[in-house]
């Protein structure tokens, strides 16, 4: 499993900016060796609908901390450059109870951040009930559990993964960020082929409120297109709020998800679901704050 192995990095490599002033006309994020990051990661189960009369779900909300290391530049088969980024996940913000460790490797090309590999273990522990007894089913689609849902919604390629000490090398590297982050800028972070086409896009800036004040953002739309049809699906909303200091926060909503388990193998109800990603510390010098 290697659920939130890409949110998190795509997180810290935004972090890296040399920049300090606020334009938010983000050109690039250069990286550095020796930096680290800590993120806090809410991941909540709510609103609970039954479609059969006595059924019921388990809402629920985990949170847990990543912090992530960027460990330098390797090469991979010999010929791959790329910066290598460790991530090591905690329960309940202690450092004594860790879980997890992963890796992924990126590539700046010219203007673009791709995602070119992947290993090691989940970044994401398993809701306090048994989400593996629950089969889910979203825009008619079924899966085996909400951790295979959430995979492909997030653009992981579940179906490449090997054993957690393999590297797993996208055939296609998704692209991250495509520069400059300016309103009307667009990109296809998955080309349709290739899992299918999940599609960004700056519309324009927003405030947000984060613990240190309000702060102007360049806001970024995910889209998604899993019937590879043309048309982007409702029911599913992703936003990153991104200033030329880095990506500040990261939300998923996904609404209408159906359950089913042995008991109601037709399905007993539908349930929503959040994500929130925010940074909560950092040792790099040129972060902002």
């Amino acid at each position: 499993m290697k659920t939130l192995i890409f949110i998190l990095f795509i997180i810290v490599l935004s972090f890296s900016s040399c920049k300090k002033s606020h334009p938010l006309q983000v050109d690039d994020y250069p990286i550095r060796t020796g930096d680290s990051w800590t993120y806090r990661f809410t991941f909540a189960t709510y609103n609970f609908r039954p479609t059969v009369p006595g059924a019921t779900f388990p809402t629920d909300t985990v949170v847990f901390t990543s912090t992530v290391f960027n460990r330098g530049k390797v090469w991979l088969n010999d010929s791959v450059q790329a910066w290598k980024f460790q991530c090591d996940g905690y329960f309940a913000s202690s450092s004594d109870t860790f879980f997890s460790r992963s890796y992924n490797y990126y590539q700046k090309i010219k203007d673009t951040l791709r995602i070119v590999a992947y290993s090691g273990g989940s970044s994401l522990p398993m809701p306090k009930f048994n989400s593996s007894a629950y089969i889910c089913t979203f825009h008619n689609k079924i899966y085996p559990s909400l951790h295979a849902l959430f995979a492909e919604l997030r653009g992981e390629r579940i179906n490449s993964i090997t054993a957690d000490t393999a590297i797993n090398y996208e055939e296609r590297p998704p692209k991250a960020f495509v520069f400059p982050l300016k309103k009307g800028n667009e990109w296809d972070y998955r080309k349709r082929g290739f899992l299918f086409n999940i599609h960004k896009k700056v519309l324009g800036t927003e405030i947000i409120q984060i613990p240190y004040g309000e702060i102007k953002t360049n806001k970024i739309q995910w889209f998604w297109d899993r019937d590879d049809n043309g048309v982007y699906e409702e029911y599913q909303v992703g936003y990153d709020y991104v200033t030329d200091d880095g990506l500040l926060k990261r939300e998923f909503i996904f609404l209408n998800i159906g359950i089913s388990d042995e008991n109601h193998p037709d399905g007993q109800g539908l349930i929503d679901i959040s994500e929130t990603y925010e940074l909560i510390s950092t040792n790099s010098k040129t972060f902002f704050y």
